[in-house]
């Protein structure tokens, strides 16, 4: 069995749990984030002329494009190490897994923040 070829449901990856604590312990951080972006998007004009700033939701489903960098990067290496080690499973490919299913998890809690934002303040 090869740790990374694990795929769970949409639906079941969504952990609002997750995303509570998260925000208990960092706020709407993604108030700040948009604020940073957009101050750096403005100073370097990449936004579009009818665009003044870059909200919260935004700033989530930019994060889960980042996520989806992470993943790649993971995948690839887990691959390697399959090859590497004959498809025997190591410490390193178990931790990679763990760091996978956490990415996983995090970019589809991103997407839903982005689809939800509204909901996701209440929290």
């Amino acid at each position: 069995m090869v740790l990374y070829r694990y795929e769970r449901e949409k639906n079941n990856m969504i952990n609002k749990k997750i995303i509570a604590q998260r925000k208990a312990v960092y706020g709407d951080n993604f108030k700040c984030i948009a604020k940073r972006w957009t101050n750096n998007v403005t100073k370097e004009n990449l936004l579009p002329d009818d665009t003044k700033y870059i909200d919260g939701g935004s700033v989530a489903r930019m994060m889960a494009l980042m996520k989806d960098c992470r993943i790649d990067a993971i995948k690839a290496r887990l691959k390697v190490l399959d090859e590497e080690n004959n498809y025997v499973i190591n410490d390193e490919m178990i931790e990679l897994d763990k760091a996978l299913k956490d990415s996983q998890t995090d970019k589809e809690n991103y997407l839903w923040i982005a689809e939800n934002y509204e909901e996701y303040k209440e929290l």
